[in-house]
């Protein structure tokens, strides 16, 4: 990569250094740390698995008439329902 804004950062997840690309995006971290391609698919693989379950319980906590309202939701709208219920501390998400 060779365009004026990429620069190598040392990944805060796995330590591997890389060099950053057009589309990336910085995660907040330290100075001249950052998330490597790799770790942040494995991020967000794991949240995605992670808020299914989420969502599969949730279901199954649901009457027949709230079912049918759920299931007809986008998979965006189901998430952020359960953020909502997560804000009201109806649930929690634990990290482990």
């Amino acid at each position: 990569m060779s365009n004026s804004r990429s620069k190598w950062l040392e990944c805060g997840c796995c330590g591997t250094g890389f060099e950053t690309w057009p589309e990336y995006e910085d995660q907040d971290q330290d100075d001249g740390y950052g998330i490597c391609a790799r770790c942040q698919d494995y991020i967000e693989e794991t949240n995605t698995q992670a808020m299914t379950s989420i969502i599969r319980k949730v279901r199954n906590t649901l009457q027949h008439d709230k079912l049918a309202k759920f299931d007809a939701m986008s998979r965006a709208t189901q998430e952020q329902f359960i953020f909502k219920l997560m804000d009201r501390g109806a649930i929690s998400w634990q990290i482990n």
